[in-house]
């Protein structure tokens, strides 16, 4: 039901469908394994494991008193030791949107036909610059100043103005120095540049780390001269409704949108103004509320809701907007998303609310390697990436998804998607097709449905192995030898602590978060010689640049100690004929369906009087085809990456609470090394200590609508609401009718003008069509029910006259029962008055994924249970649940291995993972 909450709102659901990671490099199905000097992700590991602590990155390269250049990018000193194939990686991973710019105007042209406001500008507004990490967790691109008060861009937008990189720019094609801003230069001799400039793939930056502006096709000469005319005029023209006005920019994002976060170990004083150095794309961002960012503060979608006293009626600054609050559901479907994680199937939708950690790259060129079938009957080296293990063809394909997966071949990539408006499910998408293996006529037919077709595919098959060497470089973030600003080191100087804190690891983690595991088989208990195998593997001197600590292996989630929440887990884009089905392998989708299991979802301690004394124990038949598994999480910095699990629900989230407003926004203290080791150690706290955990079950905040704060989208709403009304309408008066006429006390002689009468007032069905079009208010309803009243007894009486006129007697007694009728008749048509709501008000406190986890196809269904049950909320919620695709409400149960240690035990265990 997510899905059509969404698509009533937006119609195709908007938000950034990112990977929770990203796949490395594995061999195509059926080429040949390389030998281990060949592997480009393992060996860039190795060339570069020296360069950590190296002297070349020590005091001599201070780059804080550098000008702050784009050249200086990159943790552990790696700015200074990436090759061009290197360099063209993180270009691409940091401003290569792969055209989906196109995508996102799509989505923006398409909502636009409801009054739907889908529009980046807003989010660009330079007011904001100052608190976009505050209130979203984004990351500002350094070089960049906020505009002055009243001051715009050429078209009359308030974005933030870009000084250049003082050491300029570069064409990337060529390599030919360029100023500043990308423009030619002069005298170029001597120069080199360091931001690169590739307008066609980079387009320009926008200010925000991962959003890239490109001229619009659409804008052409004449509404470039209009728009000019009257700048002002035309953005507040433009922000009444962005869909249907063309704007002279489009806005893609990139990998970086998500991924860039600051670096562990170099964070910057002030999260809203960091420099290049103080920036890590490789942690994933862990403050970055995707949620608010798309449907709350960042004012993407609904982005005109609740305008300030500058902007009513749209006519004053286009900017005064607060974008949707709590009384809509779209707003509390975003705000309870976790910070620090992506709805990954967001576009690519599974009917699942299910948001997952943005990881760390770490290492990844020694994830372990397993073989695998593909769909094409292929035996394939390939590596499980994300959380499901799903990803499993090999790894340029792998990679490759990624970029379609945030809007790649947009247009394309549309038509294979979820239709809200048909209800046509999603297809897979076609890797023959997009790569051109296809006859002529085909690919005739393709380009000209679909302009550039396949070449933005192309492209990035150009970059994967650079964006693969580029990712392998990364190694973890270590706090030896470092101290806080009294001197006192950050990790336990007790050699023994350590110690023991390392067998504890070898015993009771080992199993399932190391990426070396005894070759033999994979082991099913811990013998002593496994035992000594992993303490050996553990005490390698080069364990924390090699090792992942992570199996990879995909267990299920109720794994016994696992059992964590099941959402992620029962996605299904990558089963048969969904839409990753050509980029899962056979033994994915041969994984043993998990069979029928419980949940026990607790929702008596939110609220007994709502829901009950105990939980409510819900009966599931897991689905198979690949579903219900998880592998296991890496812990490479894990002192850095709190909160834990695949959901960010293990620990407290990176915020705090203004003591004037109440509201929550994300606390720059947590970007600290202080910061992030107070959030590691609740996080262990709850992970080793089960019975700390706070229930984490996602509820409303507020009383909220499904239309709430979104008008244009109340004509979709209204009919939607409409047929289910007519539905219910008609079912009640077929009920009344039969009823009431057969209730009525007739002697035997009128017995048979039963039916006549019967017929008759059935016929009215057909004569209140007309009217249902009234329905959808409360209001209206009322007219409607006195009009059916009325029209009831207008039919009655036609039917007396037909029946039984000029028979006194008849006439007589008929005018004695009719009362007894109409009062049967009333009776009957009260039933309706809760049927027909203004709006479906969801009361404050009401789990949310009750509604956003039920399929499309039962959503009809189950609104029509809740209007008729409403009044018993524990029935509708056993209702909802028995329906739901997923019914695991509980966000942070699960995983208690360690739960059983000593107080002591613990604390030597946690002292000995922050050194991973």
């Amino acid at each position: 039901m997510r899905r059509i909450i969404l698509a009533l709102a937006v119609c195709v659901p908007l938000g950034l469908g990112w990977i929770s990671s990203v796949p490395l490099p594995m061999r195509e199905a059926g080429a040949e394994p390389p030998s281990a000097s060949q592997d480009p992700a393992k060996s860039q590991v190795e060339k570069k494991s020296a360069a950590y602590g190296g002297a070349e990155d020590g005091p001599g390269y201070d780059r804080s008193s550098r000008p702050d250049s784009f050249r200086y990018y990159g943790p552990n000193g790696l700015w200074a030791k990436w090759n061009d194939a290197q360099k063209l990686g993180r270009n691409t991973w940091l401003f290569y949107t792969a055209g989906d710019q196109k995508f996102y105007r799509i989505l923006a042209e398409f909502a636009g036909e409801s009054g739907v406001s889908i529009d980046f500008y807003r989010l660009l507004d330079s007011n904001r610059r100052p608190v976009r990490f505050r209130e979203v967790g984004l990351v500002n691109e350094p070089n960049f100043v906020q505009a002055n008060e009243g001051e715009t861009d050429e078209y009359g937008f308030h974005v933030d103005k870009w000084k250049g990189d003082p050491e300029g720019c570069y064409d990337e094609a060529t390599g030919a120095p360029l100023g500043p801003k990308g423009e030619p230069l002069n005298d170029p001799a001597g120069k080199k540049g360091s931001y690169p400039w590739n307008p066609k793939w980079y387009g320009e930056p926008t200010g925000i780390m991962g959003l890239r502006k490109f001229p619009n096709p659409a804008f052409n000469d004449d509404l470039k001269k209009a728009w000019l005319a009257d700048p002002i005029k035309s953005v507040r023209a433009y922000f009444k409704n962005p869909g249907k006005v063309q704007p002279p920019h489009i806005f893609g994002i990139t990998c970086g949108f998500c991924h860039v976060a600051f670096d562990p170990l170099n964070p910057p004083k002030d999260p809203a103004n960091p420099r290049w150095e103080n920036l890590a794309a490789n942690m994933g961002n862990q403050y970055l509320r995707e949620g608010d960012l798309f449907f709350g503060a960042g004012r993407i979608v609904g982005g005109d809701a609740n305008p300030g006293s500058k902007n009513q009626n749209g006519d004053g600054d286009p900017y005064d907007t607060k974008g949707l609050g709590e009384a809509s559901l779209i707003y509390q479907y975003g705000h309870t998303q976790q910070p620090g994680t992506s709805e990954t199937s967001r576009f690519s939708y599974d009917f699942i609310n299910n948001p997952n950690t943005i990881n760390q790259i770490i290492n990844i060129g020694h994830r372990r390697d397993f073989k695998e079938t593909a769909p094409d009957g292929s035996l394939v080296t390939v590596k499980h990436i994300l959380k499901d293990g799903s990803d499993s063809v090999g790894l340029t394909t792998a990679l490759l998804r990624v970029f379609v997966n945030i809007g790649e071949e947009g247009d394309y990539w549309a038509d294979h998607l979820w239709n809200p408006a048909t209800g046509t499910p999603q297809s897979p998408f076609q890797l023959k097709e997009v790569q051109g293996f296809v006859n002529q006529a085909r690919w005739s037919e393709l380009r000209k449905r679909y302009p550039q077709f396949g070449d933005a595919w192309a492209e990035s098959k150009t970059r994967v192995n650079s964006l693969v060497s580029y990712l392998a470089s990364y190694g973890p973030y270590s706090l030896d030898g470092m101290k806080d600003k009294d001197g006192r080191p950050y990790l336990s100087q007790d050699a023994k602590q350590l110690a023991r804190g390392a067998e504890l690891f070898v015993q009771n983690c080992m199993k399932c978060h190391s990426s070396d595991q005894p070759k033999d088989s994979y082991p099913e208990s811990l013998n002593p010689d496994v035992i000594s195998y992993y303490r050996n593997s553990l005490a390698a001197k080069d364990v924390r640049l090699t090792n992942t600590f992570t199996d990879d292996v995909r267990y299920p989630f109720n794994y016994e100690g696992l059992g964590i929440n099941a959402a992620r887990a029962m996605a299904t884009n990558a089963i048969d004929g969904d839409i990753w089905a050509e980029l899962s392998s056979k033994d994915y989708k041969a994984l043993p369906p998990l069979m029928t299991m419980k949940f026990a979802n607790p929702l008596n301690l939110l609220d007994p009087g709502r829901f009950g004394g105990a939980p409510i124990v819900t009966e599931f038949v897991a689905p198979g085809g690949g579903r219900g598994y998880y592998r296991s999480a890496a812990l490479n910095s894990m002192w850095a990456t709190a909160p834990f699990l695949h959901n960010n629900s293990i620990g407290v989230d990176p915020v705090s609470k203004d003591v004037t407003t109440g509201e929550e926004y994300l606390d720059a203290k947590y970007v600290s090394i202080e910061g992030r080791l107070e959030l590691f150690e609740k996080a262990m706290d709850h992970l080793l200590n089960p019975d700390n955990r706070p229930l984490k079950i996602k509820v409303t905040s507020a009383d909220c609508g499904l239309i709430g704060e979104l008008p244009g989208v109340r004509p979709r709403v209204d009919a939607i609401i409409r047929d289910l009304g007519k539905q219910q309408l008609h079912e009640l008066i077929q009920k009344a009718v039969g009823e009431a006429v057969d209730d009525v006390e007739l002697p035997d002689a009128f017995k048979p003008l039963r039916p006549s009468i019967k017929k008759g007032l059935l016929d009215l069905l057909v004569v209140f069509d007309p009217v249902f079009k009234d329905l959808y208010t409360k209001e209206n309803f009322n007219k409607v029910k006195q009009h059916i009243t009325d029209s009831v007894h207008e039919q009655i009486d036609k039917v007396i006259r037909e029946k039984i006129a000029g028979r006194p007697k008849l006439e007589e007694l008929v005018a004695a029962i009719k009362p007894k009728f109409d009062a049967e008749l009333e009776k009957k048509l009260k039933e309706l008055d809760e049927l027909i709501p203004h709006d479906l008000i969801i009361p404050k406190g009401t789990p949310l994924n009750l509604l956003l986890n039920l399929n499309a196809a039962r959503a009809p269904y189950a609104l029509k249970f809740y209007l008729k049950n409403k009044g018993n909320e524990r029935l509708v919620v056993e209702e909802l649940l028995k329906l739901s695709d997923c019914p695991d409400l509980v966000e942070n149960r699960g995983h208690t291995y360690g739960s059983e240690l000593k107080p002591s035990e613990k604390r030597d265990l946690i002292e000995f993972l922050k050194t991973l």
